[in-house]
């Protein structure tokens, strides 16, 4: 196990919501959902965006650059870029950028705190 570090209170993020946090020099994002917390890292494998600056649509975290969609519980992709451009465009753009997973953590809670095992 790794060491545990305190990110927010449990009182700090409602459910739905997510929030930046820096933990050890990373940049960490905690989302809540259905009263669990989750905690991954906040920046998007694909180009660098902050996920705090997406959406978070259930268990899903969009990306504000590209689109793209990851599941917070285990930070596998869900869609790797947003459509919209005509169809041989996105299959270069799909031969050329893999689709990645993200960094998660696990959480703790203890007392009202939401701790993260870095």
């Amino acid at each position: 196990m790794g060491t545990l570090v305190e990110a927010l209170k449990t009182s700090d993020i409602s459910s739905g919501k997510m929030q930046a946090v820096t933990l050890n020099g990373q940049e960490i994002l905690i989302a809540q959902v259905r009263n669990k917390y989750y905690a991954v890292r906040n920046i998007c494998p694909h180009r660098g965006g902050r996920l705090s600056e997406g959406t978070l649509t259930g268990m899903v975290v969009e990306c504000p650059l590209h689109g793209s969609q990851f599941n917070i519980v285990n930070g596998q992709p869900v869609r790797w870029l947003r459509g919209g451009l005509s169809g041989k465009i996105v299959s270069i753009i799909k031969a050329l950028s893999r689709s990645k997973k993200f960094q998660t953590y696990k959480t703790h809670i203890e007392d009202d705190s939401i701790m993260v095992e870095m």
